[in-house]
């Protein structure tokens, strides 16, 4: 919902009076009228555009005021250290990540102690159709110290995710990898969302930095809803299981081509898998009920970051110590467990690839429920299962046609007895997508004479899913 004029000055000021050291005060102004060349606009936006790098990839930023550079989460995640360059060659070669919202797709970086002259936010959801509009950052780099690079399109049209409570620009102006993070920028250089989405080479969808301010200020404020891991690096860690459900995650720290040994110990039946970037197993060691469970893997550049996830046979509460030959990051995961909700929409995140979450609901003989997963960043999948027969009353859904881009899922389930239930949500990955984001869980009443689905495990073709136009620019490969 565009934001009325005199409502955004009105915020500028409160923004200003109430800004604190976590506070980020960057003014929402309304676009001026009038226009620029393309040379002017270029030359007042690109010192404050930065070109970011981590372990494994690139992307593209902005300055904002008290010194922050705001660009995509998946840009950054899951790194908590990352490189910042200006134009100007000012570098930052360890910024500290200050937060994400996987929700959202936005991160802040920083602060920076530079003096550049950071850019102005702007509502752009109140420019006609048809205005022209700039994209500027750093798509496909392999400089060290690179110079943005600029397109021109124009503002197709404005689409709502009324879930995430979002506003999206339309525009033609092309996004590529690397270029995740761009400003999207107005004739008179004030930015109107950070690029994110493409959808083929059709046209590109960017967040209106409108409903961006609160994300901002939570973020710059340390209120992210999707905390960064914040433990130190080690090489022995214990940890606790719930149940069968339950899962511990490390991100493995190690150099390209590195064997690393990992050795999992426990009194209850562990297994444990190294995942990819992709969410695909590349090691997988369940070799005995109870002991030790022991491996090695090489983790090979072109699939970082790797991460250890350790799961359990057992359906009561376990301890176990993993030590490995590389430092490992407890990666936080605080959606497991939690009980679904009826009638409302529940936020949650993938939060590596292979997540799943599962959330807990008691259902009756008979009750016919609908399960509605909503999500842009994800390809999300759900499943139920009946805990006491899971194998025989399970169902499943991936894509209902719903949603901007059509992936949403819905799936009918109705309850073949009395007791607990779990559903999980997952994410597909494909085409060099990142499968991490945040979703919309919902339940609600069937309505009448609705079809459940099938009792029955997913297909191995839905299992790995489909190959879909609708991704997040690959980011920039080193």
């Amino acid at each position: 919902m565009p934001i009325p004029r005199a409502l955004l000055l009105l915020l500028v000021v409160i923004l200003a009076a109430c800004a604190g050291p976590g506070d980020l005060p960057s003014p929402i102004v309304a676009p001026p009228a009038g226009a620029s060349a393309a040379a002017a606009v270029y030359q007042q936006v690109s010192p404050a555009v930065a070109f970011i790098e981590t372990v494994d990839s690139t992307g593209s930023g902005a300055l904002l005021l008290d010194r922050y550079v705001i660009t995509n989460a998946h840009v950054v995640w899951p790194y908590t250290r990352v490189r910042v360059v200006f134009p100007d060659g000012a570098e930052f070669a360890d910024a500290s990540v200050r937060g994400w919202d996987l929700t959202a797709d936005l991160a802040l970086i920083g602060p920076l102690d530079t003096a550049i002259t950071p850019l102005p936010l702007a509502d752009g959801e109140d420019l006609p159709i048809g205005s022209e509009l700039y994209l500027i950052g750093y798509p496909d780099e392999y400089e060290a110290f690179p110079q943005p690079a600029m397109t021109r399109g124009i503002l197709s049209r404005l689409r709502q995710w009324e879930t995430g409570g979002i506003t999206y620009v339309q525009t033609d102006a092309a996004i590529a990898g690397g270029q995740s993070g761009g400003v999207l920028v107005t004739e008179r250089g004030n930015i109107i969302g950070i690029s994110g989405f493409m959808y083929g080479d059709s046209f590109a969808l960017v967040a209106s930095m409108a409903d961006m301010v609160d994300r901002l200020q939570a973020l710059a404020g340390g209120k992210s809803a999707d905390p960064a891991p914040t433990q130190p690096p080690a090489r022995r860690f214990q940890g606790t299981l719930d149940n069968v459900w339950s899962t511990a995650v490390y991100r493995i720290v190690a150099p390209p081509d590195t064997t690393v040994d990992i050795e999992v110990a426990s009194d209850a039946d562990l297994k444990y898998t190294v995942l990819d970037i992709d969410g695909d197993p590349t090691l997988e060691v369940d070799d005995v009920i109870s002991g030790a469970e022991q491996g090695a893997v090489t983790l090979t550049p072109d699939y970082a970051p790797y991460f250890l996830v350790i799961e359990q046979f057992d359906e009561t509460r376990s301890r176990f110590t993993v030590q490995a030959s590389a430092d490992l990051i407890p990666f936080p995961d605080a959606e497991d467990g939690r009980a679904a909700v009826w009638d409302d929409w529940l936020a949650g995140t993938i939060d590596y690839p292979g997540d799943y979450d599962y959330h807990t609901l008691t259902l009756h003989a008979g009750d016919l429920v609908q399960i509605d997963v909503d999500s842009l960043q994800i390809d999300s999948f759900v499943q139920i299962f009946f805990l006491n027969e899971w194998e025989n009353y399970q169902a499943w859904n991936d894509d209902d046609g719903s949603g901007i881009y059509g992936e949403n899922a819905r799936l009918i389930y109705q309850a073949p007895a009395d007791g607990e239930y779990v559903i999980t949500v997952s994410a597909y990955s494909y085409g060099g997508d990142i499968p991490v984001g945040g979703y919309f869980l919902r339940l609600t009443t069937a309505p009448p004479g609705s079809e459940p689905a099938p009792y029955g495990p997913p297909g191995e073709e839905e299992e790995e899913g489909s190959d879909e136009a609708h991704t997040r620019p690959a980011r920039g490969q080193q």
